[in-house]
């Protein structure tokens, strides 16, 4: 499966499996209930999981096309799943924090922000820490998925710069796409990731 593919395969599966337990945080907030921390945790936990795949995925296609390797190193997936947990733990917070002033109706669209920022974010960090554990000095700004819509950052597609050096992204100086230096008008629903090369 072609990595843009394989991501847009896993951004669905996540944006499901995180629906339904948003569904069930905003009927408990709204008939009064406490923090449902069981929810929540349910929530990160499905969250940290759905991120593993893609993190993994875009690590391990990043050292193979960098040190020519098939399969991905243990210290590879428990960087990935490192990765992944941290965003799990951030959509179960913003999700007790948005769905609590808010009706059902926002339940779906917040749950594809959700799961696109955590997936993607998952994916983009997984390919940057296989990127410096496979020695790569360049990197470059392409898209992965069709254009939604023209922001600053599409200007950017195709540059190659040196993997240490910043994008200037519609004024901010960002390590890539995703950067959480970025405004969200930036950052959501990005079609963008970077591909690192050796030269």
């Amino acid at each position: 499966m072609p990595p843009h593919d394989a991501l847009a395969f896993w951004q669905g599966e996540a944006e499901s499996a995180l629906l339904p337990l948003l569904a069930a945080i905003h009927a408990a907030l709204a008939a009064g209930g406490g923090p449902p921390e069981r929810l929540l945790s349910l929530l990160a936990l499905t969250a940290s999981l759905q991120a593993q795949a893609p993190a993994r995925e875009a690590f391990g296609e990043t050292l193979a096309g960098l040190v020519r390797v098939e399969t991905l190193p243990a210290q590879a997936q428990a960087v990935a799943v490192g990765l992944s947990l941290p965003r799990g733990q951030m959509v179960a917070q913003r999700a007790a924090e948005v769905l609590a002033g808010r009706s059902a109706a926002f339940v779906s669209p917040y749950a594809r922000l959700a799961a696109q920022i955590l997936v993607w974010d998952a994916a983009r960090e997984g390919a940057q820490a296989g990127a410096v554990q496979g020695g790569a000095r360049f990197k470059t700004f392409i898209r992965v998925r069709p254009a939604q819509e023209r922001r600053a950052h599409s200007s950017l597609e195709g540059l190659t710069i040196p993997v240490d050096d910043l994008y200037n992204i519609g004024g901010t100086l960002a390590y890539g796409p995703g950067d959480e230096r970025l405004p969200w008008s930036e950052r959501a629903f990005c079609g963008h990731i970077l591909k690192f090369s050796r030269r």
